[in-house]
């Protein structure tokens, strides 16, 4: 269930993404706002993952059963420990992407509406009516 939930919040983040892009093509400085708020709502999803990741560390029952007759030839503590270490800086490093990478492209976003405001009023009206159409940039 908790993959289909994941899988669904990516799908509704991805069309908003594109959404917003098409409209800051469109020179809606409105756009910006919105793929900020959307980079946060990706940083939340990716964050919640994570942490719901490390919740479910799987547990070394599992593992030791795998072994077999090696299972007396490796340290089972030793092993857990490492697992344990490599799930935390996996899941670390992701919620550390989830905070810097979308925190920043939301600070981006957030920066770019006075700039394209900006634009639109200095830039003369036929290229400004000319990029909304999509024609040549």
């Amino acid at each position: 269930m908790s993959a289909v939930l994941l899988g669904a919040a990516m799908v509704i983040v991805a069309y908003v993404e594109f959404k917003g892009i098409t409209r800051i093509r469109q020179l809606d400085p409105t756009a910006a706002k919105t793929l900020a708020y959307n980079q946060l709502a990706l940083s939340v999803v990716l964050i919640i993952y994570s942490l719901w990741s490390l919740h479910s560390i799987p547990t070394m029952a599992s593992v030791s059963g795998q072994l077999g007759e090696n299972a007396d030839l490796i340290d089972s503590g030793q092993v857990d420990s490492w697992l344990r270490m490599g799930w935390f800086l996996l899941y670390g490093s992701v919620i550390a992407v989830a905070v810097f990478g979308q925190g920043g492209t939301a600070l981006y976003y957030f920066s770019r509406e006075k700039h394209i405001r900006q634009y639109v009023q200095t830039t003369a009206p036929w290229v400004v009516e000319m990029q909304r159409s999509g024609g040549p940039l």
